[in-house]
């Protein structure tokens, strides 16, 4: 059985793979005790934003723009890699919505306030 199969079916190490500026963001920032540090989603991108290097930032954007067409060939894809961090639907999200919300807040932090996310 592989880690993957232990996590419930969750994607976690192809999705370390395949994106890893995406999984450091919600794995480091959109954990379950998120609630504590931040008042939304959009608040936590602008606390990583604030902190990340260039290079981070620039990485998640990148890692979103090739998750982002995944998705349109595998609607369920980003659930499949980040689904346990982060369930999109049960939070009424659509991955466009929540894409467009992470690459606007990683360039500017104070647009965080501008998403009710």
């Amino acid at each position: 059985m592989t880690t993957d199969e232990k996590a419930g079916g969750f994607r976690y190490q192809e999705a370390e793979s395949a994106f890893p500026y995406l999984s450091q963001l919600i794995g480091g920032y959109m954990h379950q005790d998120m609630d504590i540090e931040y008042d939304s989603i959009s608040d936590a991108v602008a606390g990583f934003a604030e902190i990340a290097l260039p290079q981070e930032r620039a990485g998640v954007k990148n890692d979103l723009e090739r998750l982002s067409r995944r998705h349109n060939e595998e609607p369920d894809v980003f659930h499949e890699y980040f689904g346990a961090d982060l369930d999109l639907a049960a939070i009424g999200v659509s991955f466009e919505d929540f894409a467009a919300m992470v690459i606007r807040v990683v360039d500017d932090p104070a647009a965080a306030k501008d998403f009710d996310i």
